[in-house]
């Protein structure tokens, strides 16, 4: 990808999140909920395998019962700690996250309800009907499983290399050797399934037009006896998707 087409391709997602930031922003107080969160779970679950370093070096060579009493009170506290934090980040972003995507729906179906009546000519209602259900849908998933996710992914590796390097740093240094044939690695699948996506997609909105299409105009195909024809079309389209 050039320069010009990678620096068009940033700025048209740039401009998709500042109006997708508009139907966030009534339920952000969720989202907050959820990042605050994050933090949290990476702390709790960098604890757990410090926890059971020190017993195993310290508490158990020195036969240290209370030590190790206690030692194993603070790892189900922190255990259990996780757990809550988990659960109330998952509400949190779900629910900030449906209730975005439902506000977005409501505001395509309104839109496409004020459109003139000549539009209509001109797309297909199957075409329509994917870009007000799938392609929504598709965005909701991204949201709820793919972008917090990824943060807090983010989050918990960065508080795993702050531990290792407190630990032992030239070990550490190691280890992150293979960070840049990583990097070079993500980069190229990501590309490569971004681009097999977008080819999926299109593939489904097609798909999905199809039967959209068949169903609202299912009289005019029983009547020409068009039932095997729409059938092997629509297992044409779905083949693609393979």
């Amino acid at each position: 990808m050039s320069g010009e087409s990678r620096s068009m391709a940033q700025a048209a997602a740039s401009s998709l999140l500042r109006r997708f930031w508009g139907y966030v922003r009534p339920h952000k107080r969720w989202i907050y909920i959820g990042l605050a969160m994050i933090p949290l779970v990476a702390a709790l679950s960098t604890l757990r395998p410090l926890l059971l370093k020190h017993a195993v070096d310290v508490e158990i060579p020195e036969r240290d019962a209370i030590g190790l009493r206690v030692l194993g009170i603070v790892f189900l506290v922190a255990v259990v700690g996780e757990f809550l934090c988990s659960a109330v980040q998952v509400y949190a972003l779900q629910r900030g996250g449906h209730a975005s995507i439902n506000d977005m729906r409501r505001s395509v179906f309104a839109h496409v309800l004020r459109l003139p009546a000549r539009f209509y000519d001109n797309n297909a209602i199957g075409s329509l009907l994917s870009r007000t259900t799938s392609d929504v849908e598709a965005l909701s998933e991204t949201l709820a499983f793919g972008v917090f996710t990824i943060l807090t992914d983010v989050v918990m590796i960065a508080s795993f290399v702050v531990a290792m390097f407190v630990l032992d740093p030239v070990l550490t240094l190691i280890t992150c050797t293979v960070a840049p044939v990583l990097f070079v690695l993500v980069r190229y699948f990501g590309a490569a399934l971004r681009r097999l996506q977008l080819v999926v997609r299109k593939s489904q909105a097609a798909q999905t037009g199809f039967l959209a299409e068949q169903l609202t105009g299912v009289t005019v195909v029983q009547l020409f006896g068009r039932q095997q024809a729409a059938m092997k079309e629509y297992e044409r389209l779905g083949q693609r998707n393979l």
